[in-house]
């Protein structure tokens, strides 16, 4: 009974079952959603939008479809969602509420853990309105695809992390850096989260309100209260 591994006791039905490698599971959606209790909301969402996006990826036998058509891929997600994530919900004995909830907000968009955590903190900030995965265009090309944007203050979310100027090189670094200032030339305010900022809703919040207070007036609820 270590505190790494947590053992549940609960009835499963067939349609949550699955097999890999010969060995009988619950489904990664069923898994998903076991999550929003047993960890927390935000780690539920998490999983779920990383299950959707293989899914629509799976189906479509499309890896680049995010890239080059991220709201067909939206549409495609909220379909699978509808279908297949809602029914597994409604199956829940507990908290069937909160999680039919929290898909309302899933994604196939998220490409990351860390973009994941940033759709749960806009959501909880009352900020619903900033879409995923939007391209920008430039003089009749592709500039970049923005991690988040909200339209109405061009406010352009850019969701970091030290690795991947490790990995890639100065030369990535020089592209971000041509990319950041077009931005701002076209009016875009760009703010950079990095992964611990991410994970921090307070401190979010603040960095996100102090440096385009005019977003306060878009506020809504809270997503969860």
């Amino acid at each position: 009974m270590t505190g790494e591994i947590k053992r549940l006791r609960r009835p499963i039905s067939v349609e949550d079952q699955a097999i890999v490698a010969g060995v009988r599971v619950i489904t990664a959606i069923r898994t998903g959603l076991e999550l929003i209790s047993l960890e927390s909301p935000s780690a539920g969402l998490a999983a779920l939008d990383c299950v959707v996006r293989r899914t629509v990826v799976a189906k479509t036998g499309d890896k680049r479809l995010g890239a080059r058509n991220p709201r067909l891929m939206f549409t495609k997600g909220r379909e699978i969602v509808d279908a297949e994530f809602v029914p597994a919900a409604l199956r829940l004995k507990r908290g069937k509420r909160l999680a039919l909830k929290l898909l309302d907000i899933v994604s196939p968009l998220s490409e990351s853990y860390a973009e994941s955590r940033s759709s749960f903190n806009l959501h909880q900030l009352g900020l619903p309105d900033f879409v995923q995965q939007w391209n920008v265009v430039h003089e009749g090309s592709l500039l970049t695809r923005l991690d988040f944007l909200h339209k109405e203050t061009k406010t352009a979310l850019a969701i970091d992390g030290v690795g991947k100027y490790v990995e890639a090189g100065r030369g990535r670094l020089k592209r971000e850096s041509y990319q950041h200032n077009t931005l701002l030339s076209m009016g875009f305010k760009v703010i950079h989260f990095s992964f611990s900022e991410v994970m921090h809703l307070p401190v979010f919040g603040l960095k996100l309100f102090e440096q385009v207070p005019e977003l306060l007036k878009f506020r809504r609820s809270a997503f969860l209260k």
